[in-house]
């Protein structure tokens, strides 16, 4: 049954997503834009699959995927494969009824359907698998929590927007936009698909460029591109006569771009995620968007001294801080440590390593010598106000002997922390700020509590004020001068 620009499969709800592409499908078409037509899984399929596998919060992907395709979604994939076309890929999102995207909490994946029915039945249970696992997080469920948002999941499918090249297929260009941001439309940017853009990656452009050649010459330093070939995505090397020659074919879509936000903001403000190709921009997913503006960040800072200012930002606001969190290591012990933390302390100031938010925390091993996921994610910090994240640079000899003892640091010190963090709390009011300072003032603060006895999470049940102006991308930590005593449910 078609429901707006979707195909829809059996009852219930669209999920957000899907929601949001349906409500404002008109202003978007009416901006200039197109969305691409697409299928959805509604959220009746969901609740079955709960109540059958009997799934709950921890349950992994490959829990689900074992127990193999139910009959009662088996019979609508065969329906779906039957309006695929074969070779060319499609998006499988999640249209969670919590989440209007943008936050990376949320499973999406890539399906690229081969002609062979058994096959392709099997790959797209994959795919669904994945997406449906994805609501059974420790990260959803304190998002719902934070959103007073019932649980539930549907799938929204979309053909992915580009060309053929080689053994690869993806878009010139794609990325992230907002109609404002800090007062500016704001654009990111990323040759292939937008996924690096949605990781904090690429190009940010609150003008038009001023010419094909200089568009080019911005992303020519995007070393490595994400592509979906038929075993799924991967990165390939950028420099290409065919990926920039299909560059230069959409500048004056992309350029054009700008044009259509400023029609679309007449009907509010939106986060969007799009695709350019040939002279056509495609928006695969919208939202709206509140425009957090500095306002009055005034207060009176007597009784307070400057721990630090940074210029890495994002979001604008003050927020009064009960407490002071800070995380003085990283590994994946001080990473569940933290999760627990998080789930038993509210309101408080998060100081953290770049180390936490880097892609090297994917890369580290636990007590039984096997890799864990051990990036800073949502279940870490949900219930802060604030996060500061301390970084650091390093001399080429720091470098070379840190690499030789296979400790490679991150440094996010050129303003790349913001970028980072925004897809963990873009879509929430939590402040960031990313600067480097002296730690040894806090920690000569009185009343310091080890969390749980380890000594590399500190807590001060002190007063912060944090003060964020990401339009002047300026932001203040102050403490109070005056320190509680301790708490024994921390130690």
């Amino acid at each position: 049954m078609k429901q707006g620009l979707f195909e829809v499969f059996g009852e219930g709800k669209l999920g957000l997503k899907a929601d949001d592409l349906n409500q404002h499908s008109l202003a978007i078409i009416e901006s200039g834009m197109v969305i691409p037509e697409g299928m959805v899984i509604a959220t009746q399929i969901f609740d079955w699959l709960v109540e059958d596998y009997s799934l709950s919060e921890g349950v992994l992907f490959e829990d689900i995927e074992k127990h193999g395709c139910p009959n009662f979604l088996l019979s609508v994939n065969e329906e779906i494969l039957g309006r695929m076309e074969a070779g060319k890929p499609y998006a499988i999102r999640s249209s969670a009824l919590s989440e209007r995207g943008g936050t990376g909490i949320y499973k999406s994946t890539f399906f690229w359907p081969s002609g062979n029915k058994d096959e392709d039945l099997q790959g797209l249970w994959r795919c669904e698998a994945q997406v449906y696992a994805s609501e059974f997080t420790a990260d959803a469920r304190l998002w719902r929590e934070r959103n007073n948002a019932p649980i539930g999941m549907a799938i929204l499918i979309q053909p992915i927007i580009g060309f053929h090249f080689d053994k690869y297929f993806l878009p010139p260009l794609a990325g992230t936009a907002y109609t404002s941001y800090q007062g500016l439309p704001t654009v990111r940017a990323v040759l292939g698909l937008s996924t690096k853009a949605v990781n904090g990656e690429g190009r940010i452009y609150n003008v038009p460029s001023d010419h094909a050649l200089n568009l080019q010459r911005d992303m020519w330093d995007q070393e490595k591109v994400d592509a979906l070939t038929a075993d799924g995505i991967c990165q390939t090397p950028t420099q290409f006569e065919e990926i920039h020659g299909e560059l230069g074919c959409c500048f004056a879509a992309f350029n054009k771009l700008f044009e259509h936000l400023a029609e679309l903001q007449k009907h509010g403000n939106f986060y969007l995620e799009w695709a350019a190709y040939q002279d056509t921009i495609y928006i695969v997913q919208c939202a709206p968007y509140e425009d957090r503006l500095p306002g009055d960040l005034s207060f009176d800072s007597s009784n307070y001294f400057a721990l630090l200012e940074g210029k890495d930002v994002l979001h604008s606001g003050r927020a009064t801080c009960k407490c002071v969190v800070y995380v003085k290591a990283w590994s994946v012990k001080i990473a569940h440590l933290l999760e627990d933390l998080n789930e038993n302390v509210k309101d408080h100031l998060l100081i953290i390593l770049q180390d936490a938010t880097s892609e090297l925390a994917n890369l580290m091993t636990n007590e039984f010598g096997t890799h864990e996921d051990a990036r800073l994610a949502f279940r870490h910090f949900s219930n802060a106000l604030a996060v500061v994240e301390q970084q650091y640079t390093y001399t080429e000899h720091q470098w070379e002997n840190l690499h030789a003892q296979g400790k490679t640091r991150a440094d996010h010190s050129s303003g790349r922390g913001a970028s980072h963090f925004e897809q963990l709390c873009g879509r929430v009011n939590i402040l960031y700020i990313g600067a480097q300072f002296d730690e040894v003032p806090l920690l000569a603060l009185p009343g310091k509590i080890n969390y749980r006895g380890d000594e590399d999470i500190c807590i001060w049940e002190t007063e912060a004020e944090v003060v964020v102006d990401a339009a002047k991308k300026t932001g203040f930590v102050y403490i109070s001068k005056q320190v509680y005593g301790k708490k024994n449910e921390f130690s």
